[in-house]
């Protein structure tokens, strides 16, 4: 795990989360302990209290001395680590005090509880240089006197037997809420095993996380090294498995325009070759005085002048493709019907016929397009020539124009060719061309296809030895209408 990596970082950010909502249950815990901790506290020193003054009047019933019953409440002081007062009954001023700083101090509560089932009294004290004191005191402190004719608030108690003493416990009021101090030790234990086991959980947490997208990291320099041939395992259907999928598409698009491009590159190459190559023999023929007659030089410079337009038509179509595919060729759509465009293409295709019967069948219901009708008319005269191209002298070029649902559909049908499956994925790519045919620039299919895809259409193909081939321009229909016949 790298300082500084996406990993230690979740890690670090889990941890924090993790100690920080553990410091907030603590506090809160505690929080909701302390009223408990100082009920429980009082309660102790309740019980405490009715013992102790039991005692002290068995001790008063046997006739021991005031130093001998504060000799008791040392002792018992000591052992039970509590503050004890010795009261006298008569008005409740400290006989003893087993602190000795409230000896003939009288107790009179800031608060007085009494409890209706017990023989206590909780109150608190405000002693000067000591704060406040809880006090819990086992005489009942003297009330309001009842007036006649009215029922006292609380029940009234049987007379205890005659006796001279009382006892009353006492701690300051800021330790009752501490006590929880002691279960300290037990909660920060508890909140370190709980942090360790977080950490662990957040350890694996953070792996499945970091390890796909460190795949991804190094996918993409390999990427940047010019290796795109890069492919990660998905895991998962969450959003990091969704990244590894994208990415995994995006590579193999990267890979396949990269071939494409050196696809490209080499056809240029290739399709620039032989006709440079020839104008530069036949300028060589004419400047070395090889052809030195009239009707040499002017064959060469025919030549010369056929070859230098065959390569400016390429890098015409070439930039139009470009352009297309770029989204920087505009299209002049309208409402336009496709029977028309399909006769002048027809048209034009018959007078460069060898022999082949071309045929149009163009009745029925047809809608309206939106396109480019010049573009569509292009799409067709490509289609048208391909087909010518590819058919026999006596072969059958057939095409149809028919609707289908929502779409239009042009199909251009020609006999005695034949297109295998593996290659009908590549034949609208630059420059290919079915069987080695050197006929054509390899570019109409790829422009055609490309006018196809501008339209929100395309051109499906479909081959077979017994039929031949079809080539099938689609394109969304928009008004309906019937066209002429």
């Amino acid at each position: 795990m790298l300082p500084g990596g996406l990993r230690t970082k979740l890690v670090l950010a889990f941890a924090g989360v993790i100690l920080l909502s553990i410091t907030l249950a603590g506090l809160a815990f505690v929080y909701q302990l302390r009223p408990y901790q100082t009920q429980q506290s009082l309660n102790r020193l309740a019980d405490l209290a009715v013992p102790l003054n039991f005692q002290v009047r068995f001790l008063e019933s046997q006739g021991a001395s005031l130093n001998e019953i504060a000799d008791f409440l040392d002792e018992q002081g000591d052992r039970l680590d509590v503050r004890i007062l010795l009261l006298r009954q008569a008005n409740q001023t400290v006989v003893h005090d087993t602190d000795e700083t409230l000896v003939g101090h009288v107790l009179v509560f800031d608060r007085d509880v009494r409890s209706p089932s017990s023989f206590v009294v909780r109150g608190t004290l405000d002693v000067p240089g000591e704060g406040t004191l809880a006090v819990v005191s086992f005489a009942p402190i003297p009330s309001q006197p009842v007036a006649p004719g009215t029922t006292p608030d609380r029940p009234v108690r049987r007379a205890a037997p005659p006796t001279q003493y009382s006892v009353a416990l006492a701690a300051p009021q800021s330790t009752l809420a501490s006590s929880w101090l002691r279960v300290a030790p037990q909660l920060w234990t508890a909140g370190l095993i709980a942090l360790f086991v977080s950490i662990v959980v957040a350890l694996f947490i953070a792996r499945s996380i970091s390890r796909p997208l460190a795949a991804i990291t190094r996918a993409a320099e390999g990427m940047a090294q010019g290796d795109y041939n890069q492919q990660i395992e998905v895991r998962g259907h969450d959003e990091v498995a969704r990244v590894a999928s994208t990415f995994n598409v995006m590579a193999q698009q990267i890979a396949r325009s990269n071939r494409t491009l050196r696809d490209f590159l080499a056809d240029v190459s290739h399709e620039l070759r032989t006709p440079l190559t020839t104008i530069e023999g036949f300028a060589q023929a004419i400047l070395d005085g090889t052809a030195s007659d009239g009707a040499s030089i002017e064959e060469c410079a025919r030549i010369i002048k056929e070859d230098a337009d065959r390569m400016h038509r390429m890098v015409e179509d070439l930039l139009y493709l470009s352009r297309i595919q770029s989204g920087q060729q505009s299209m002049d759509l309208e409402p336009v019907d496709l029977v028309p465009i399909v006769e002048g293409a027809v048209k034009r295709a018959r007078q460069r016929t060898l022999g082949q019967t071309l045929d149009l069948e163009a009745n029925g219901h047809v809608q309206l397009v939106r396109a480019d009708a010049h573009r569509i008319d292009q799409v067709l005269d490509n289609l048208l020539a391909n087909a010518l191209n590819h058919s026999p002298t006596d072969g059958t070029i057939t095409v149809e124009v028919k609707s289908r649902g929502s779409e239009e559909q042009v199909r251009v049908h020609n006999t005695g060719s034949y297109v295998p499956p593996e290659d009908r994925d590549r034949i609208f790519e630059r420059f290919w061309r079915a069987n080695g045919d050197g006929s054509g620039s390899g570019l109409g299919l790829s422009i055609a296809q490309q006018i196809a895809r501008s339209h929100g259409g395309r051109i499906d193909v479909d081959s077979s030895l017994e039929q031949g081939t079809t080539f099938t321009l689609v394109l969304p229909a928009g008004d309906a209408r019937s066209s002429p016949d």
